[in-house]
């Protein structure tokens, strides 16, 4: 229901859930805002380990731009919730990519090393 691309009134989706649950469409909110931006910061922390395990790096310029934006918003969503401190700053975020690392193994097989990282 939530989502922004086929909902044709977000404001009253907002509505309707919060009629379903009793409470009012900023408790709802409240209440789901910050398991969307978990997703968001497990997305982007996937796509960023994608990006430099093909050899792209965050940087000024052409896709690294992006890939930098895209960790731009992961630290900025980090930071907005407390998350940063309770992930255990830098030392959490590589534990992080590496929970992405075995899950993707899976469908990629073994990552290579990325010395970087450590």
């Amino acid at each position: 229901m939530l989502n922004i691309d086929e909902a044709e009134d977000i404001d009253k989706i907002w509505k309707d859930i919060s009629a379903i649950v009793n409470l009012s469409p900023e408790q709802v909110k409240e209440a789901i805002m910050p398991v969307k931006d978990l997703y968001v910061v497990l997305d982007h922390t996937r796509t960023v380990l994608m990006i430099i395990q093909d050899g792209g790096l965050p940087s000024n310029t052409g896709g690294g731009s992006n890939c930098r934006n895209v960790l731009r918003r992961v630290f900025s969503l980090l930071k907005k919730y407390g998350w940063w401190e309770k992930i255990g700053e830098l030392e959490g975020l590589i534990q992080l990519f590496e929970a992405h690392k075995a899950d993707l193994s899976q469908i990629y097989g073994k990552f290579a090393e990325y010395k970087s990282f450590k």
